[in-house]
């Protein structure tokens, strides 16, 4: 899925990659014994690519957690809706 379309499974985009080295540095800041033991993520990979940043915490997938699924626009940008589908857009 490339950045800007709706739904799919992309990857981190440039500013979620450096959201998550930022977060990392955060929880580094908190105490051992005050640190969450795990992270609850989606099964989408950029959810993952963000926990790989949480040091010593167990990362949770839970399928639950998933955005909800655009349909027939799922991993359309708005201006491929616009164009193909120009009575829902």
């Amino acid at each position: 899925t490339k950045w800007g379309s709706w739904g799919g499974d992309a990857d981190l985009s440039p500013n979620g990659q450096e959201f998550a080295k930022n977060l990392a540095r955060y929880m580094d800041g908190i105490p051992a014994h005050a640190r969450p033991g795990s992270v609850w993520i989606s099964s989408l990979r950029r959810t993952g690519q963000s926990a790989a940043h949480l040091q010593g915490m167990k990362h949770v997938s839970w399928r639950v957690l998933d955005e909800i699924k655009a349909g027939t626009a799922d991993g359309m940008t708005y201006q491929q809706i616009r164009e193909q589908m120009p009575l829902e857009y």
